[in-house]
Formats: structure tokens, C-alpha cells, sequence
């Protein structure tokens, strides 16, 4: 204490040096009070750094806890002589709980994030060409004629789409889409092809399948389907190029367009980041790279793509915004910036208006919804899969207590990913709340179920996208003509990293990552995405 108190900034006789005892590690802990009169973050910080420092310097023990707190903060008998234990009471009781918290902020320790938040964002970066281009190539589905072109530069195993597996000759294969074993076909055919080739070199395989016109109109369907028959096929790929394959190393080439466009986003195309990303998490042999091509000039893509195959890099997301080459990262964001200070004014958070939240009984609608009940009065529905009358004791209570709070709450139960059934649940609610408008749909119903892609099968893949697409439109279709809607998507970090065993729900995130942008480009609705 009284090495301490030879600081300047430090009060004399408001310091107490305390031991308390770790559970978790059955050990004691060193924690420091002070008290001074600096109240800057910057300063007080720097006063703390050095606390620490002379401390370790003079008595060679490193302080776990240095608080700085206020002189009534530290008791005192009559005679003023500091009373650690019942100061250590104190800390153990969590009077000083705010006080850790902020200094555990402000020294950005492992008990923090420096930053909760980021958004992603695109670099630039060259690609460095340091390979020959390898033979053959296999090249899957392509529909654009970008074959002729790579043809000119390498021999190319051609696989195009047919009615039934067929194969021409050693260079040329037909595939069906709806043939669920059409790679184990092709693999064990192109087995003899690349067993004879030297083992030590990896199989290029190019997939162009998602090489092709954006979808036009937002039909939920058709969505659904074109994930069944394009973005599964890369499921079904790799299954069967590991089943055949295991221990040779195989680069495939993902190859799409329009998929990271702000302008024209193929929103359909958009659950293959995720996918790819989780491809690289779970299968060792195999590297993925979803490359997005929006060239307008053929010949141009097909260098682009050649270039791709010759480089040795460790992106998994390109994008080409003509010859540009961009990846994704992440940067920052400080939502202090921001904050006006006063939540309610949020022009989205309309005082008694009506708002949607699907999944709304889980821990985050629960919360979204108390907030708004308690702040501008709401009226609330609730969106979930559970009948009201099959509720848990324990669901029951929790939706009884959102009653009690200004406001009103309902809750119906529908199929999220039907749009009439959820258009019933909202017109009903609607009338019975005398509401005339949306004012705000808080997105949070999903599925998550862990399968690793090599265990996936087509129907479950798809359930798991299915609130997601689904769902997503069909409450987008409800609040799209109400000028200036808020409409908050929650999504997932494996929308972005992929994540082993989540593959599906990797790419349903994707998908909403992808849609919320086309929301924000497209209509007048106040579009976030969380």
C-alpha cells in the first residue's frame, strides 16, 4: 500500500491491498483499492499501468484486481483504520461488480472483447501465379461455354447434365442432377484416370453449376428447389470425392456469379459461403475456394479463372468486381457512435406500434421483447412452432411474466416457413390489437441440428434452410409495402466462418446475410442485420 501511495495521482491512506481466495483455481488472489482524483479513461488507465508496474517492481507479485474507487467506498473504524475484510465482503457480495466490469473494458483483458461488434467488408488483394496449371481438369456443369476457353490452355475432363449417367469417352461424362449417387458414378470411372497420374499432385475440379442467371423474382419455392438441385450438388460432391479420394489432396473450384453484388445479388447462390467455408472446417483433403465472377467478358472470366487454379493462397471467398480481385474481413464497428442516448427515439421503435418476433419465447425475443414493452409500450406478436396449449410449465411462466409489463403481448403459434399460415397469425393478431400497420418484424427463428457434410442428407440440409429462406420471405412479403418498416435479421457468425457439424446452418445464415441486402437495395424498409 505504500509503495503505491508513492504515486502522485494516488490518494494517501484510501488504499488497501486484499487477498481473496480463487475457487476455481484454489489459490488467492491479489486485489488493489484506490482511490484518485483522475476520472479520464485515458489517464486513469495509464495511472493503473503503472500501479501494476511498481507494484511488481518493489514487491515482485503481480496484482489480479486494480480498482479505483470512491473514499466512501473504503470502510474505516472510528480511528480510521481500513477494515479489508469487510472490504473483501464487499467484492464477494458484488458492490464492485460494475467496478471490475469497467476496468476489465477499459484494459480490453481476456474478460472482454476490445469490440462485440463487426461488419463485414471487402479488400483488395493480388494473386500471385506460382503453378503450372495441372491435367486434367475436371470441370462440372458448365453452362456458360467456359470449358471451350480452358480447353485452349489445359486437357479438361468434361461433365455435363443429361436424363442418366452416361459416359462418351475418357474426356467426356454426362451426370443426373436428380441421381443421387452420380458422383460415386463419375468417381469411380475418373478413379483409374487420376490413380495413374502422379499421387502426389492434387485433383482440380472446377464446379460451374451455380454459373448461371440470377432468379428474377422472389418465389420461396423456387428458392427452396434451386437448393436442392444447385447448392446441394457441392454437398454431394464431396462426399463422394472423399469416399473415393481420401488421401489425395483435391482443390475445388467453386465458380458463380452475381453473389457478393450489391446491385444484382443472387441471393439463391448466397448459402455456398457458408457451405464452402465449412467444407475447409471438416474435410482435410479437400480446399474449396467459392470464387464469384462478374465479369461481363467470357474471355476475361476464363483467365480469371485460370489464374485461380495457378495460385497457391488460402482465401476461400473471392470475389472479381471486373478484373479486382477482393476477399472478405471484418472490421470494427463502435455502435457508441451511434447512440443518440435516448433509445425511444429510434425513428424504427414506434411508441405503441405493432411488432412481429418469430421465435419469439427464445432467450433473445424474450429479451427484444421486454425491452420494447417496457420502452414505447409495444404490442407484440409472437411467432413459434410450440402449440400455447403444449407450453412447459416453465415456457408458460415465461410468457405469462411478458403480460405484466405496459404494452400488449400475443402469441400465436404457425409454421414460420408457410407464408398464409404466418399471414393468419399476423391478420389475427393484428385485429385483435386494432393495429393497421406493421411497424417491425424481429427475425429470429431458425433450425440448427449438427451433421457433418459427409453424414448430410438432401431433405435434412433443406429443413434446416427452410425457416431461413422461407420463412424470411414470407415475413418480408408481409412487410414490404409498409413504407419504412423495421425489419432486424439475426443471423450467425457461421454464416461467415462456417463451422464443423453446421453446414446447413452455415448456409441458411448465408442466405439471410444475402437476402437482408437485397432488402436494403430494394425496397423502403428500415433492413438490419445482427
Amino acid at each position: 500500500e505504500s509503495v503505491i501511495e508513492e504515486l502522485d495521482d494516488v490518494v494517501v491512506s484510501y488504499t488497501a491491498a486484499c487477498s481473496i481466495r480463487d475457487p476455481k483455481e484454489d489459490t488467492d488472489l491479489l486485489v488493489i483499492f484506490f482511490n484518485t482524483e483522475i476520472t479520464e479513461e485515458a489517464p486513469l488507465l495509464e495511472l493503473i499501468k503503472t500501479i501494476r508496474k511498481q507494484v511488481f517492481q518493489k514487491n515482485g507479485v503481480n496484482a489480479d484486481f486494480i480498482l479505483p474507487v470512491l473514499k466512501e467506498d473504503i470502510p474505516k473504524t472510528e480511528i480510521g483504520k481500513i477494515q479489508r475484510p469487510k472490504l473483501v465482503n464487499q467484492l464477494e457480495q458484488g458492490k464492485f461488480f460494475n467496478v471490475v466490469k469497467h476496468m476489465d473494458l477499459l484494459n480490453e483483458n481476456e474478460n472482454t472483447i476490445p469490440y462485440w461488434f463487426y461488419a463485414p467488408t471487402w479488400q483488395k488483394k493480388n494473386i500471385h501465379i506460382t503453378k503450372t496449371l495441372r491435367e486434367p481438369v475436371v470441370v462440372i456443369g458448365d453452362m456458360a461455354g467456359i470449358f471451350e476457353g480452358l480447353k485452349q490452355s489445359t486437357d479438361i475432363v468434361e461433365v455435363a447434365l443429361y436424363k442418366n449417367f452416361e459416359k462418351r469417352s475418357p474426356q467426356k461424362y454426362y451426370i443426373d442432377l436428380d441421381d443421387p449417387y452420380r458422383y460415386e458414378k463419375l468417381c469411380k470411372e475418373i478413379d483409374v484416370l487420376f490413380n495413374s497420374s502422379q499421387l502426389n499432385e492434387p485433383i482440380e475440379i472446377i464446379h460451374f453449376l451455380n454459373y448461371n442467371e440470377p432468379l428474377t423474382t422472389i418465389v420461396a419455392n423456387e428458392i427452396l428447389d434451386y437448393q436442392k438441385k444447385y447448392i446441394y450438388d457441392v454437398v454431394t460432391l464431396t462426399q463422394a470425392l472423399n469416399h473415393f479420394f481420401k488421401e489425395r489432396l483435391i482443390n475445388v473450384l467453386i465458380v458463380a456469379n452475381n453473389i457478393f453484388s450489391e446491385e444484382t445479388v443472387a441471393f439463391e447462390k448466397a448459402p455456398l459461403i457458408g457451405l464452402t467455408q465449412t467444407i475447409n472446417e471438416e474435410y482435410s483433403t479437400l480446399n474449396c475456394t467459392l470464387v464469384s465472377c462478374n465479369s461481363s467478358s467470357l474471355d476475361e472470366s476464363i483467365q480469371l479463372i485460370i489464374n485461380e487454379l495457378c495460385s497457391v493462397n488460402n482465401d476461400t471467398l473471392v470475389s472479381y468486381n471486373g478484373s479486382e480481385r477482393l476477399v472478405p474481413g471484418l472490421i470494427p464497428v463502435n455502435l457508441s457512435e451511434y447512440h443518440t442516448g435516448d433509445d425511444s427515439k429510434f425513428p424504427g421503435l414506434v411508441h405503441g406500434g405493432f411488432f412481429i418476433i418469430s421465435g419469439g419465447l427464445g432467450g433473445i425475443g424474450k429479451a427484444i421483447a421486454k425491452y420494447l414493452l417496457s420502452n414505447i409500450h409495444a404490442n407484440i406478436l409472437l411467432l413459434g412452432r410450440t402449440d400455447i396449449n403444449d407450453f412447459s410449465d416453465l415456457k408458460k411462466q415465461e410468457f405469462d411474466s411478458l403480460k405484466t409489463f405496459p404494452g400488449r403481448v400475443q402469441y400465436e403459434s404457425c409454421d414460420i416457413s408457410n407464408e398464409d399460415d404466418v399471414r393468419n397469425a399476423v391478420q389475427k393478431a393484428m385485429a385483435l390489437m386494432d393495429a393497421d400497420e406493421i411497424d417491425g418484424i424481429f427475425h429470429l427463428a431458425g433450425l440448427v441440428d449438427e451433421v457433418l457434410l459427409i453424414e448430410e442428407k438432401a431433405d435434412h440440409f433443406t429443413e434446416i434452410l427452410r425457416p431461413k429462406i422461407m420463412g424470411t420471405i414470407a415475413l418480408h412479403n408481409l412487410a414490404k409495402n409498409y413504407d419504412g418498416a423495421l425489419f432486424v435479421n439475426f443471423s450467425s457468425v457461421n454464416s461467415f466462418f462456417g463451422g464443423t457439424s453446421v453446414g446447413a446452418y452455415s448456409a441458411a445464415n448465408s442466405f439471410l446475410d444475402s437476402f437482408s441486402s437485397f432488402q436494403r437495395n430494394s425496397s423502403t424498409l428500415q433492413v438490419y442485420n445482427v
